[in-house]
């Protein structure tokens, strides 16, 4: 075999080198930088009627979407950091005004209002510089009015405008210091803010496992004001790791069959990156009339704040010592939730707190709606259950019922649930002294027990002072479903 002359062996070297110097010193040596992206989503209204509008175009950083028949868009994959957010529709006036993509999923804190075109719209803008205590300016800071916010530069400045005639709450975030919120009118005229001042946070760091207890079969028993009923558990009943579940009833002596909206309430937890969340059946329409909203940082800060994709308010802050039913709670937490939006929960809006303590989980919870509905939820006992199991038969009058769902939650998707066999048997597992049964169909397959509109709307069976096993239990629904 020929050699290849030295020539062409420089070239052949210099070619490689080229090549490797091209991909990057990071690649080569086995690193890859990925870049970090994070979707956004919201709803848009008509400022004037405030009717949801559909066929509304949003472009951000060269992507878009069209709000659907909700007003809702979706976009997603965009690189973090700031981005001109673009508002437009036939015969309404656009908008565009900034946003920050966070990593992950981001959710505008409100609608934001379209006007009709003729319609005139007074514009302002707003300015400032911000520092730390010792006159630093911080960098990188988010400062949000409404769903518009920028990041501040190197020298702490910031502007937002294109915003809206209007009152407003202007809130500034950075990850080393505590969060400010400061009242705000926006007019025609520029408003200079001047510097503002962040405090540092305490440097400890806490964890929201050691406050939010959810072991399987735990339970919480609470006094209850403001409710059907005045004393109610609170039991854990699975935890795979990535969700779990938490049933809330009244303790009572009977075992009963009734309409959906007199059942008790059910909650499904989830554990995300930074949170650990749960989110339970409609608080106004159970006897418990709890708001089954929560979110607690997996790791947390006194004076983190943060809003979810509801448009709920969170803040958490150190509480006093809490002393209830002779138990002194020292090692407390208070997690503040606020809801004033007229959208999606309208009927539970206001202001309440979940008071939670050091390796016991929640021990308060207050929630005061505007419509003067309030709860307040107070713990009485803790203990942990065994796990019980009720089996039966569901029948319609003498005839027995196939294919019927029960489950602990009308949601039946990655949720416990069992269906009645050929002769209408069915065997269901739970755990604490009482709880209800979901049941009902599942017919145009949406992943939850039909509601109330069918000929055979979901219903609860409510089950109360258990002890042991329950068998033989005979469920009609002869006076329920057509």
């Amino acid at each position: 075999m020929k050699k290849l002359k030295p020539v062409i062996l420089v070239l052949l070297f210099l070619l490689a080198v080229t090549l490797l110097t091209a991909c990057g010193s990071e690649n080569f040596s086995g690193k890859i930088s990925v870049k970090k992206t994070g979707s956004i989503s919201g709803q848009v209204l008509d400022k004037t009627s405030g009717e949801l509008l559909a066929g509304v175009n949003i472009e951000v950083a060269g992507k878009n979407d069209t709000t659907n028949s909700e007003g809702s868009f979706y976009i997603n994959e965009l690189e973090t950091g700031e981005h001109l957010l673009i508002v437009s529709k036939d015969n309404y006036q656009s908008r565009s005004f900034n946003i920050v993509v966070m990593e992950g999923s981001n959710s505008l804190e409100n609608k934001i209002e379209l006007t009709p075109a003729g319609i005139e719209v007074v514009y302002g803008k707003v300015k400032g510089v911000v520092q730390n205590e010792t006159g630093k300016y911080l960098s990188d800071a988010k400062v949000s009015i409404s769903n518009m916010s920028v990041m501040t530069d190197e020298n702490g400045s910031f502007e937002l405008s294109n915003i809206p005639k209007g009152s407003y709450v202007l809130e500034i975030k950075h990850n080393n210091y505590q969060a400010l919120k400061m009242d705000i009118e926006i007019t025609d005229v520029e408003e200079d803010m001047g510097i503002i001042i962040l405090n540092e946070k305490n440097n400890d760091i806490y964890y929201g496992k050691d406050y939010f207890i959810n072991n399987v079969g735990y339970g919480i028993r609470y006094n209850v004001t403001g409710s059907d009923y005045s004393d109610y558990w609170g039991v854990f009943q699975s935890n795979d790791g990535h969700k779990f579940s938490w049933t809330f009833s009244p303790t009572s002596n009977n075992l009963e069959l009734v309409r959906d909206s007199e059942s008790y309430t059910y909650t499904t937890g989830w554990y995300f990156d930074d949170f650990i969340s749960f989110s339970g059946s409609s608080p106004n329409s159970t006897p418990g009339n709890l708001l089954a909203l929560f979110k607690i940082p997996k790791v947390f800060n006194f004076g983190d704040s943060w809003i979810d994709h509801f448009g709920m308010n969170y803040s958490i802050e150190k509480a006093e010592a809490l002393t209830l039913a002779g138990v002194t709670f020292s090692d407390t937490i208070k997690v503040n939730i606020e809801y004033l939006d007229d959208g999606f929960f309208e009927d539970v809006r206001g202001k309440g707190y979940y008071i939670l303590a050091k390796d016991i989980g929640i021990v308060k919870m207050v929630f005061n709606r505007k419509n003067g509905t309030n709860v307040v939820f107070e713990y009485s006992e803790k203990r942990y259950f065994n796990r019980n199991s009720i089996s039966g038969k569901v029948v319609d009058s003498d005839i027995a019922l196939s294919d019927v769902i029960l489950s602990q939650s009308n949601f039946v998707r990655d949720r416990p649930y069992t269906l009645t066999d050929n002769q209408g048997n069915f065997s269901f597992n739970f755990y604490g002294p009482t709880t209800t049964i979901f049941l009902g169909y599942d017919e145009n397959n949406d992943d939850r027990i039909d509601y109330e509109n069918t000929a055979t709307p979901n219903l609860g069976y409510n089950i109360n002072n258990v002890n042991s096993d329950i068998t033989g239990v005979v469920i009609d629904v002869q006076n329920f479903w057509d």
